[in-house]
């Protein structure tokens, strides 16, 4: 197996010389061999948009920083056969380290990838969920790490910071995917930098990772408009991390989804988030979202245990289907063994028309302290009491309750 590292190849580490051709030479070159790895090290290496390969493993050492160009042109336009581009999130086509159609990927290491997200925002015009919005929705890179209908990926050790105002992992219609002792660290001002953002892929295991974002943390999604036939996303394992959100913590579904079932959520800390598992299927009549399906969305056997949630703003459980949101069914969803301190008690409501199915509740302790004065996050509805409503087989074994 070919071994190399970035200056072999002329990158200059100072964190202002441009070192995206070293860099894409160097994997080039170890594909081409069959294989093995890129090593980054010994300084800062500006770059722009890389293309991974089949067999090659891009590691960081604990000195080496990957750093995005805060220039637009060094983002192209991504192009695929694969997924449909028009239809991507945001109408954004750019990214950061992207790889499509490839088997055995690795990025390791405890190195970082600094996506310096401040530089690609401007103090929000009118704050709400953030103090920060985007310059631009489509000249910044709109994810950072971006593997499409790969197999066989691993992610280890490493430091993803203040993605660029754009997800950091966007793992589209992949299989075999290996999360473990990743870090995600941005601003939690920054608008819409999802931590681990999984869309219609399967055989996921996220582990011993730490998320901490201004958006939504860990995603499970089947948004499958952007591919040429629905996919689940299904099998996914997320156990042994801490997670921070200014938005939910843990997300499932979304507008007009396909099918997510078979996951496990557990021994998890979620702290100082706004939402802690939510699962709201929206709908606005007045608008599509960038990134809405064209499907009947499917949650079914989900599991979360031994999980504490501390110090949220809002519902530290919410799963809610809006009128006009096309639904085939929530069911058979499991929370276990859960210590939870929230300012707002959990919400559950299906619609007499598509009432949720199995909802069981085991071993559940939850203080609800009103928020001080100040302290709430923008967009928080208080509410006095739980909501639970329309729901076939509501299950509450040992669940205690306490409002303050």
């Amino acid at each position: 197996m070919k071994q190399c590292n970035i200056t072999d190849y002329g990158a200059v580490p100072d964190g202002r010389t441009l070192a995206t051709a070293c860099l894409q030479q160097a994997i080039d070159e170890v594909a081409a061999a069959g294989g093995g790895r890129v090593t980054v090290g010994g300084g800062r290496y500006l770059i722009g948009t890389v293309f991974l390969k089949s067999g090659v493993e891009l590691h960081l050492e604990v000195d080496g920083v990957l750093l995005a160009s805060p220039d637009e042109a060094d983002y192209p336009l991504l192009e695929s056969t694969f997924w449909k581009t028009e239809y991507a999130p945001r109408r954004n086509r750019r990214c950061l380290i992207y790889a499509e159609q490839a088997e055995d990927i690795a990025i390791t290491g405890r190195g970082q990838i600094d996506c310096q997200g401040l530089l690609f925002c401007k103090p929000a015009d009118n704050p709400r969920l953030w103090r920060y919005q985007r310059k631009s929705d489509t000249a910044q890179p709109g994810r950072m790490i971006f593997m499409a209908g790969c197999k066989r990926l691993l992610f280890t050790d490493f430091t993803l910071k203040d993605a660029a105002a754009g997800w950091g992992f966007w793992i589209l219609d992949c299989a075999d995917v290996r999360f473990d002792r990743v870090t995600v660290d941005s601003d939690l001002d920054i608008p819409n930098s999802d931590g681990i953002h999984l869309n219609c892929s399967r055989d996921v295991t996220i582990s011993n990772c730490r998320v901490s974002c201004g958006d939504d943390a860990l995603i499970v999604r089947a948004y499958t408009r952007v591919l040429s036939r629905p996919v689940p996303c299904e099998r996914v394992t997320v156990t042994n991390c801490h997670l921070v959100s200014h938005c939910s913590a843990i997300r499932l579904g979304w507008a007009d989804d396909y099918i997510c079932r078979d996951c496990v959520f557990s021994n998890l800390t979620i702290t100082d988030s706004r939402w802690g598992i939510n699962m709201t299927l929206p709908h606005d009549p007045g608008k599509r979202y960038s990134d809405q399906g064209d499907d009947d969305t499917l949650i079914e056997h989900i599991l979360f245990d031994n999980i504490v949630i501390d110090r949220h703003h809002a519902e530290p459980i919410r799963i809610e289907i809006d009128e006009g949101a096309r639904v085939d069914a929530i069911r058979d969803i499991s929370f276990a063994n859960m210590r939870v301190v929230s300012a707002t008690p959990p919400r559950l409501l299906g619609r007499p028309d598509k009432k949720l199915q199995d909802i069981t509740l085991s071993n559940v302790s939850m203080t609800i302290h009103p928020p001080a004065e100040g302290q709430v996050l923008p967009m928080v509805r208080n509410r006095e009491a739980p909501f639970f409503g329309h729901i076939d087989n509501l299950v509450l074994d040992r669940v205690r309750i306490d409002l303050d």
